[in-house]
């Protein structure tokens, strides 16, 4: 079995994309951002992404996303591939994607 985790500190994420506010009026938690509304303000995020070989002879591609220690499981895919390089394939390039999106690799 392999398994990335990724994560996203509410710090590292990049700014959504929005109108500027330079002049606009300051905010219960701090000073307006001249980038406009951003995803410094939610929560931490968790991506994983587990490969694993089952009974069936198949190999499984697990994903699972949500919000890190959120009460809820976050929402998550299961993909099948035939052979173990086709997985390793599908589950490099969602990790990929993920990092692209802001998430690091875990350390641990």
């Amino acid at each position: 079995m392999l398994t990335f985790l990724l994560t996203r500190d509410a710090a590292r994420a990049s700014p959504l994309p929005g109108p500027s506010r330079p002049d606009g009026p300051s905010r219960p938690d701090g000073p307006s951002r001249p980038d406009g509304p951003s995803r410094l303000d939610g929560p931490s995020r968790f991506y994983r992404v587990e490969l694993a070989y089952n009974l069936f002879g198949e190999y499984s591609v697990l994903r699972e996303w949500g919000v890190a220690g959120g009460r809820g499981a976050g929402a998550g895919m299961v993909t099948w591939f035939a052979n173990l390089r086709e997985a390793c394939i599908a589950a490099e390039l969602w990790r990929k994607r993920a990092q692209r999106r802001g998430y690091r690799v875990a350390a641990g």
